[in-house]
């Protein structure tokens, strides 16, 4: 006899993602989405604009920051009108709140999806618009409490409206989960990548070149070995951005370039000195002994 999980998802849960992953799956959103990508990517991808959307100053994608001020205080607007009908202002002040954060919300959202591809995109790409409808239904909502609205007898299509706009926010809302926890969108890529504790031999002290780079392989871990002036150092070859191969990249300046999405990082210490990525690459102890490379975390 089968034992049925108290906390398994329920059959509309399953059929939810099911229809999530025929989202992910529709390549007749790919011509919307170029389009866009043409439309926002010059102005996104000035440097200045790319490291203040993706956080880089921030330590920390923006993006979901600035979610819980626009959904907090729209969904708390929508509480008001349910548990406080008599002070309609309120209300209409946090959606007047909720608007004008949704507007670098979703800049910084459009960033994070330039940098994304496949399925992820898609999705990406109906998140945006579900967002964009709940902003309508609560911007309608927010002039249909205005005085103007009021003398001409125009009541309780505000409630509505921003009823309405809370649970397309919610639903919405789900897919940007899923972006982030399904499809990894804006997460650390070296965040599960193992600790060294012990010093490990990882290459001969000559396989290294001066002035040049190697990746090598350490229990599973992929490191970027770079020498210079004689000097050996050692970062996570895995963007933590996007998970190119560092290695690959631009070497100058002691520093290296992602050929990915070209964040850069330092080689001495592995902090992030362009964006988009907003997190550093893990950095680790070197040494030498008997001609062997060995690291450790």
């Amino acid at each position: 006899m089968a034992t049925k999980a108290p906390f398994a998802p329920s059959p509309l849960l399953r059929g939810v993602e099911a229809q999530i992953d025929k989202i992910g799956r529709l390549d007749r959103l790919d011509q919307a989405g170029e389009k866009i990508d043409q439309l926002l990517r010059q102005p996104l991808r000035q440097p200045a604009a790319r490291n203040a959307l993706s956080g880089t100053w921030f330590g920390h994608r923006l993006h979901p920051a600035l979610t819980q001020v626009a959904t907090g205080a729209l969904t708390s607007a929508v509480l008001v009108d349910l548990l406080a009908p008599r002070h309609p202002q309120i209300a209409r002040r946090l959606i007047g709140l909720g608007l004008v954060a949704a507007l670098p919300t979703a800049a910084t959202g459009l960033s994070d999806w330039l940098d994304v591809y496949g399925k992820a995109r898609r999705v990406g790409l109906v998140h945006a618009a579900g967002n964009t409808l709940a902003l309508m239904l609560f911007t309608r909502s927010f002039l249909h409490r205005g005085q103007l609205h009021k003398k001409r007898g125009k009541r309780g299509g505000g409630r509505l409206s921003a009823l309405l706009g809370v649970a397309v926010l919610t639903a919405s809302g789900y897919l940007g989960g899923h972006l982030a926890y399904a499809e990894g969108v804006g997460v650390d890529h070296t965040a599960f990548e193992p600790d060294l504790e012990e010093w490990t031999d990882v290459a001969a002290e000559e396989a290294v070149p001066d002035e040049g780079h190697l990746v090598v392989a350490a229990n599973g871990l992929e490191l970027l070995l770079y020498r210079e002036g004689g000097r050996l150092r050692a970062i996570s070859d895995r963007c933590s951005h996007a998970g190119w191969s560092l290695g690959k990249g631009k070497f100058e300046n002691g520093c290296v370039t992602c050929p990915g999405h070209g964040s850069v990082f330092s080689l001495e210490d592995g902090q992030v000195l362009a964006g988009p990525a907003a997190s550093p690459q893990p950095c680790f102890e070197v040494r030498l002994r008997e001609g062997r490379v060995e690291v450790r975390s």
